[in-house]
Parts: structure tokens; C-alpha cells; sequence
């Protein structure tokens, strides 16, 4: 077996790590090239000692670990309760890396290699960095909604910046990634903002933009609006019809009343087109069918928003069910994200409220 899957919830780390890594033991009967590795919050204090372990007994010459508010292991999500959650792999071998803020990425070696990064939820730090990173053909991953972060990369822990890994040309197959929001109102060019406030849209306040935007609602969809607001930054100004999909997703996290300004996650620059959106459960499901619906994988890891939970699809698991679902049921591991990076028409870049994936032995 080329990839794997293990779980265990056992509360006691030792004992969850030990069952973990038997199952791994089980699937493999070389030692894995890379493995990943994700603990829940209970357990976050042991994060150091289970990545020890697990990489002592694996052999493997690579690991690099997460603390996770919520882990997804195929069809189960696991959130505030102990578990150890590891995915493995022959990869050929990956080069792993870490960074920390005021660092950049390191140099891509070859076309075709893949990036994959763990990191902290500094929203800008990583937005800037990756506006700054080497010509990438494939970057995701995703950041943890844990309450403190705490990553791992054979044997080193730190607690900002990011830990990734390079995957060699060849060795993976595209990331994919769907979006939950849907354009509401009508596009505007940005005319003023300031920092993260943007002043004025299409040369009015974009408090009177938003408005506008929910009054063209229906009232059902007005009442979500408080939770479900977001706002997209068009991809290609080239279109002149825009849809779900076509916007980088940011987060609408303010306003000011007294100027009608609204704040949001990251700047965007004047000039830019933006157009609000809102998250809506029907246009995850669709992009899920839309972006897999030719492929299968043997597997897959899998970076969430948490804006997707049991909360937007009203029952657990959906996420992963859509994905086991569309690839031929691949073997899944991940965890529910605050962002989450993945491919855009160009380039790779930070995402809101997405779904991005990267996949193993893809094929069509």
C-alpha cells in the first residue's frame, strides 16, 4: 500500500500513539517516506513527545505535526476529544523546511514540485508571504483554528511561522479547491480604503454598497447574512461575469458608522474589483461535484475552513462524505483550517471559507 490512514482516540497519548503507529505498521511493510501528523487540543502538550515516538518507530525520515482544533479522518470528525491522527506515504523523498516570520519560501528545484505548509493563523504574514514566494507550480495547506499554535518538523517544534514540505516533481497530482460563497449585489471597483478599511465602492461608501447587497436578498438568506458575509476579490478582471469561483474569498470581520467603511481580513488594493458574497451550503456541494467529477485518488489530504463544519451543512462529516464520494473513496486525513491556501487561476494564494486538497495517484 502506497498511502494510510490512522486513528485512534484513545485518552491516554501513549496509548493512542502506539495504536496509531500499529495500524501504520500494519499497512506498510517498508518504512513510509513521509508521514503527518495531527493531535487534537487535548493532547497538545504532548505534541513533541508523540511526533518523537511515532517518527522512532516508523522509521520514517520525515514528519511534520499539527495541534488541531478539529482533525477529519475519512469519514470521521474528531473535535475536543483525544485523538492522534497520522497519514502516510511513499512519496519518493520529500525536502522539508521551516520558516519563521520575516523568511521566504525556499527556492523551487524543479517545475512541477509541489508545496505543502502547516503554519500559524498570522492571516497576513502568510497572505504576504505567499505574494512574495518562488515561481510554485502546486502550494496548499491550511492553518489551525487551535487556540495556541504549536507545529512539528522532525523533532522541532516552534510555535509561529510555518513547517512545510517539498514534494519532488511527480509525486502528487494537482490540489483542488471549492469554495462555499455564492456573489451577492454587483461588482465594484475599489476607489479609497485605508489599511484593511475599505472606504468607497465604485465612489460611494461600501456600507451603502453592502446595503444593497442585502436588500436584494431574500429575507431568509438577509437573517445569515451576520455569519455568512464575506467578500471576494475578482481573479481575472478580464471576465465580465463573475461566479462562484471566480473570487479570492476574504473574510468582512467590521465596520465603521460614522464613516461607512467596512473592514476586512487582508487588504486589497484600490483598483481592484471586489463583490460581497455569502456562504452557502448548496454552492459547496456543487463545486465539490464540479472540480472531482472526472477523478479518483488512492489519496488525498484535506484542509477545511471552519466556517464548513456540522454548523453550515447541518450534520457531521458532510465534507468528508462529498469528497470520499466524488474520488472513489481515497483514504483522507486533515483538519478544519481559520485559512486555508490553494490554487487560484494563476498562482497559489490564501483562501476564506474554501475546501483545498492535495491528491495522491490522481488519475482521470
Amino acid at each position: 500500500m502506497s498511502y494510510s490512514v490512522a486513528l485512534s482516540e484513545h485518552p491516554d497519548p501513549g496509548v493512542a500513539t502506539g495504536e496509531a503507529v500499529g495500524q501504520i505498521m500494519e499497512a506498510f511493510s517498508t518504512p513510509p517516506d513521509v508521514v503527518l501528523l495531527w493531535v487534537t487540543e487535548p493532547f497538545a502538550s504532548h505534541l513533541k513527545s508523540i511526533a518523537d515516538t511515532v517518527q522512532q518507530l516508523l522509521e520514517t525520515p520525515c514528519l511534520m505535526g499539527v495541534v488541531a482544533e478539529t482533525v477529519l479522518a475519512n469519514h470521521q470528525e474528531i473535535s475536543g476529544t483525544p485523538a492522534v491522527l497520522l497519514w502516510a506515504g511513499h512519496t519518493e523523498t520529500a525536502r522539508p523546511f521551516s520558516i519563521h516570520p520575516g523568511d521566504l519560501l525556499p527556492q523551487s528545484q524543479h517545475d512541477g514540485d509541489a508545496l505543502l505548509l502547516f503554519y500559524d493563523a498570522d492571516f497576513h504574514y502568510m497572505a504576504e508571504l505567499l505574494d512574495d514566494h518562488p515561481s510554485y507550480d502546486w502550494i496548499t495547506g491550511g492553518s489551525s483554528s487551535a487556540k495556541q499554535c504549536s507545529l512539528i518538523l522532525n523533532g522541532q517544534p516552534q510555535t509561529s511561522g510555518a513547517v512545510g514540505l517539498v514534494f519532488p516533481t511527480g509525486s502528487v497530482n494537482a490540489p483542488r479547491l471549492t469554495t462555499a460563497c455564492r456573489p451577492i449585489g454587483d461588482p465594484f471597483i475599489i476607489t479609497d480604503r485605508r489599511g484593511p478599511l475599505i472606504e468607497l465602492l465604485g465612489g460611494r461608501p461600501a456600507m451603502e454598497r453592502l446595503d444593497a447587497a442585502r436588500n436584494s436578498l431574500p429575507e431568509e438568506d438577509q437573517n445569515l447574512l451576520p455569519r455568512r458575509l464575506f467578500i471576494g476579490q475578482v481573479e481575472r478582471e478580464s471576465k465580465s461575469d463573475f461566479q462562484a469561483g471566480d473570487f479570492l474569498i476574504r473574510p468582512v470581520v467590521g465596520k465603521q458608522e460614522n464613516t461607512g467603511a467596512i473592514a476586512i481580513g487582508y487588504p486589497i488594493e484600490i483598483g481592484a474589483t471586489v463583490q460581497f458574497q455569502i456562504s452557502n451550503p448548496e454552492v459547496a456541494i456543487q463545486q465539490t461535484e464540479e472540480k472531482y467529477r472526472h477523478w479518483e485518488a488512492d489519496s488525498l489530504l484535506c484542509f477545511v475552513s471552519k466556517h464548513r463544519g456540522k454548523t453550515f451543512f447541518d450534520e457531521e462529516g458532510k465534507e468528508a462524505e462529498l469528497l470520499l464520494e466524488a474520488l472513489g473513496f481515497p483514504t483522507i486525513a486533515g483538519m478544519y483550517c481559520t485559512s486555508e491556501i490553494g490554487p487560484t487561476a494563476t498562482f497559489g494564494a490564501l483562501h476564506y471559507c474554501s475546501t483545498s486538497t492535495l491528491l495522491f495517484s490522481a488519475r482521470e
